[in-house]
């Protein structure tokens, strides 16, 4: 059997060849006015090292509890800016934000918020366009000296978000401090709360508190039509999840943003509920290896 540490020496034998890869999904604002991409959201691609989900998920726990969460959150921040600057399509989106989660543990040091400004000035990039999803697997004890080096950060225009599952829910100065303007609703509390009662009160109030704090709540894990009919019910814009697309490699993703800005799509309206929310499944181009599906919501006039 691989443990954890066997596997996390794949992981950074491959960080220091400079090896991995990076999955991007979109992540989309749905409203009634007018649809648009909002961001991309990257991680490691645990398939690129022959990890299950599950196997990556081990690996980045085990190595917050070594204290190397550090290494690992900074050289893909640093391939994050990289692909995304040397990318003739995605560079070209000034509006587009990238979203990459990072441990809490990797910024107790201001040695990753250095190593960001080095590498956006050496590849152009514009911070402003970044957000760090921060998740916490165990409690920390030097939080008040994370949030002074997040101060560092934000000063640059880098913008931080707090990751809220099950497993890890966010700690509650995630809410409370001004520095996380943005919250993160994981996956597996959007699939509970679709079939447990008891979650979905947890849920819908949960992001309620997050809304009158004045964070941008995103939600992830929208799977089919009546997961994201019951999110546009509720007034929740800012979705992502299998519904809208698989992980996408870059180039796939340069194709779907292409796609997205190409064209305007009206459609008539398919459900019988008050707003006018028009949507349609666009097939996979054809190079996609996944078949991922693209959704485009649109203002149906």
């Amino acid at each position: 059997m691989v443990t954890p540490v066997a596997n996390m020496a794949v992981l950074f034998e491959a960080i220091e060849e400079d090896s991995v890869s990076l999955f991007f999904e979109p992540v989309v604002r749905v409203s009634q006015a007018a649809t648009s991409l909002y961001a991309l959201h990257c991680g490691i691609d645990a398939k690129s090292l022959n990890f299950s989900e599950q196997e990556l998920e081990c690996v980045l726990s085990t190595a917050e509890r070594h204290g190397l969460s550090g290494v690992i959150d900074q050289h893909c921040i640093r391939l994050a800016m990289r692909e995304f600057a040397g990318s003739s399509v995605l560079s070209m989106e000034p509006k587009l934000t990238l979203l990459i989660t990072a441990n809490l543990d990797s910024f107790s040091s201001p040695a990753i918020v250095r190593d960001m400004q080095k590498q956006a000035n050496a590849l152009n990039f514009d911070l402003s366009q970044l957000v760090i999803c921060i998740i916490e697997r165990s409690s920390s004890r030097m939080f008040s000296e994370q949030i002074d080096v997040m101060r560092e950060a934000i000063e640059l225009g880098i913008r931080f978000c707090g990751v809220h599952t099950k497993a890890f829910p966010t700690r509650i100065d995630f809410l409370l401090q001004k520095e996380f303007t943005l919250l993160k609703i994981n996956e597996d509390m959007v699939k509970e709360a679709i079939t447990s009662q008891p979650m979905s009160k947890y849920f819908h109030n949960f992001y309620d508190s997050a809304h009158n704090l004045g964070k941008q709540v995103l939600i992830f894990g929208v799977e089919s039509e009546q997961m994201l009919l019951c999110m546009r019910a509720n007034g929740y814009e800012v979705l992502a999840g299998k519904y809208f697309s698989g992980p996408l490699s870059r180039e796939q993703t340069e194709k779907m943003v292409l796609y997205w800005r190409n064209r305007e799509i009206h459609v008539s309206l398919r459900t019988s509920r008050s707003h006018k929310l028009g949507l349609l499944h666009i097939s996979a181009l054809e190079d996609f290896s996944n078949d991922p599906r693209v959704v485009f919501l649109s203002h149906h006039q």
